[in-house]
């Protein structure tokens, strides 16, 4: 997962700088300044490449809780997940399974004219699905 390889570079970008860091601190007063100012540079840029890391694993943890709070709100009929109406029935057209099982969210099958098949307008999968599309409550 994107997230754990981010967290994961953060951590190891963050002990570099804490070791470089203590280095500085218990180095000999003789370090020259253009040697002392080149260490602080890889310390402002191991933090700064952490910094970056972890907004990045922030971000996807988001889009993560996104997602799961969205199929919450989903149905399961016959394999497919579908919007669900304020009683708890499906409306609408079937998202995609396939797209789904790759982790990339969800994605609304269309109709793809050719006998009544759907298929998934982001993966492109299309197994020969006829999921059933229920109709939305009349608005009044």
């Amino acid at each position: 997962m994107k997230s754990i390889v981010d967290v994961a570079a953060a951590i190891a970008a963050g002990t570099a700088s804490i070791q470089l860091a203590k280095a500085i601190i218990s180095a000999d007063k003789t370090l020259g300044e253009a040697e002392l100012k080149a260490q602080i540079a890889e310390i402002t840029s191991s933090l700064a490449q952490m910094s970056r890391a972890l907004t990045e694993a922030n971000q996807e943890i988001e889009t993560l809780k996104s997602q799961l709070a969205f199929k919450e709100l989903l149905v399961s009929v016959k394999g497919f997940k579908y919007e669900a109406d304020e009683n708890g029935d499906p409306v609408g057209y079937a998202y995609c399974p396939t797209f789904e099982s790759m982790g990339r969210g969800f994605a609304r099958l269309v109709d793809t004219m050719r006998s009544k098949e759907f298929e998934c307008p982001e993966c492109g999968a299309n197994q020969g699905w006829k999921p059933k599309p229920f109709p939305y409550p009349d608005a009044e």
